[in-house]
């Protein structure tokens, strides 16, 4: 067929009417729900596929496609967007979000997840600092409260102890005085987290306008969060910068609110408190209730580590009670205080004898620690024959041969004391160690001079080892 045989329809001609009426209802032609599912599925997996051979604006378009039909036709989004082993490959294998981040596809991950705010919360903790500045330059309000308590990115990242991911914040403008919802500022988080990057974080936070001076949401100020809360290597830094009067007033107050028990105190409690020593902390000072000073408390505290504490109060000049510390030191600070208060005055050998007159009369009921006390003080200067106050009046070294007390009994010797002296029941120490049948103990005071000729031949009979 030529063209001048073309009907003038054909060659365009005649403009024909439009056959339906305006006002003529439209059809809608009924599309099966199932094959609309499976044609916006094949619309993602497409999408997909392209992501992999790396033709990401194909992969954008599909996907866009797709969730416009998912919203046209009122459709859930998740049935679609979420994985599940029934779906067409390559979606049996990641949902649609995890192939757009697994090659770094962030306009398609933005368009998945409705807009680059929401972007931001989903994927901060998922994709790299790389990734997070693509989706800011998306669009992103690096304001935008991405997290629980209305935390910013600076906020929530700070809580977190992420020092990169604050970095960033701060490079794209946070603000440092910005709050969440509970009146908290990206410092007090860092400070209250205890997280091992919190003080490049702290750092970066004061270079970039942090106040140290303010309160955090609960009207606590942030120097009292930071030795409540912080790490060690924290606090020294916060302590090393110029603190006010107020501030020093906070760090009297913490030290003396702690527990009187010094065995609820941590590790961490205890090398905070040495480092305040050596940033005015007075070592004299006592809880409000003027009932224990700070030395006190620490020398009922047991575990490794407070000896050095101690030691560190009396070199700052705390002043030590004699009386407490033979009532609350564990030997070894005991021995840390002796020292400190040598040379000993009589006021202090009287008080060491009325600690030893307050011991249970029957030395089977002393403790492992008055034992090793008792052996510190003889090294101390303690009268080696002392006597109990009570009935009947043994002597020290009688009391530690009938309590098999070698280390004691030793010191006695060493120190000269009276072998010979006995009870009111005529017991020598000799005779204790024979009465229990202790061949060591016998042997160790006949060694350091003890002499057995006054036993009877029936003492002997009943009482001497074998």
């Amino acid at each position: 067929m030529n063209r001048t045989s073309w009907s003038p329809l054909q060659q365009g001609r005649i403009q024909l009417p439009d056959r339906r009426p305006s006002d003529a209802p439209k059809r809608n032609i009924p599309v099966p729900k199932a094959a609309l599912e499976d044609g916006i599925l094949h619309l993602l997996a497409t999408a997909a596929e392209m992501q992999q051979r790396q033709d990401l604006p194909s992969a954008f378009q599909l996907y866009e496609a797709a969730i416009a039909k998912i919203k046209t036709h009122g459709l859930n989004s998740k049935t679609f967007l979420e994985g599940t082993s029934k779906k067409p490959a390559p979606l049996n294998r990641k949902t649609p979000l995890e192939w757009s981040l697994h090659v770094g596809d962030v306009a398609s991950a933005i368009l998945l997840l409705g807009d680059p705010n929401a972007a931001l919360a989903a994927l901060r903790t998922k994709v790299s600092l790389e990734r997070i500045g693509d989706i800011l330059d998306s669009g992103a309000s690096i304001e935008y409260r991405i997290g629980p308590c209305g935390r910013t990115l600076l906020l929530q990242e700070a809580m977190e102890g992420r020092h990169s991911h604050v970095r960033l914040a701060l490079d794209r403008g946070a603000s440092v005085m910005c709050m969440d919802d509970n009146g908290d500022t990206a410092l007090a988080l860092a400070l209250r987290s205890g997280e091992s990057q919190a003080s490049l974080i702290i750092t970066d936070l004061l270079e970039a306008g942090a106040d140290m001076s303010l309160k955090d949401g609960s009207g606590q100020p942030l120097l009292k969060v930071a030795l409540e809360n912080a790490t060690k290597e924290v606090v020294k830094q916060v302590i090393e910068m110029p603190l006010s009067s107020e501030n020093h007033r906070y760090i009297q107050q913490w030290a003396t609110n702690l527990p009187t028990d010094g065995n609820q105190w941590s590790d961490r409690t205890v090398s905070v408190l040495r480092l305040l020593l050596n940033c005015g902390l007075d070592s004299n000072a006592r809880q409000s209730n003027q009932s224990m000073s700070l030395l006190e408390m620490a020398m009922t505290r047991q575990a490794a580590g407070s000896e050095a504490l101690i030691e560190d109060l009396l070199s700052q000049g705390a002043r030590p009670i004699l009386t407490s510390a033979l009532r609350l030191a564990t030997p070894h600070s005991l021995d840390l205080v002796l020292t400190r208060l040598t040379p000993l005055t009589d006021g202090h050998r009287q008080q060491m004898v009325s600690w030893f007159n307050g011991l249970p009369v029957q030395p089977k009921k002393w403790t492992t620690r008055d034992k090793r006390i008792l052996t510190l003080l003889v090294e101390f200067g303690l009268d080696p024959d002392v006597r109990q106050a009570q009935a009947p009046h043994a002597p020290l070294v009688v009391c530690a041969a009938g309590n098999g007390d070698v280390e004691l009994v030793r010191k006695l010797i060493a120190h000269r004391a009276k072998l010979s002296a006995s009870d009111d029941d005529s017991d020598t120490a000799l005779i204790r160690a024979a009465k229990n049948k202790n061949r060591a103990m016998y042997d160790l005071l006949k060694t350091g001079g003890a002499s057995d000729r006054m036993f009877f031949w029936t003492i002997w009979t009943n009482y001497a080892p074998g």
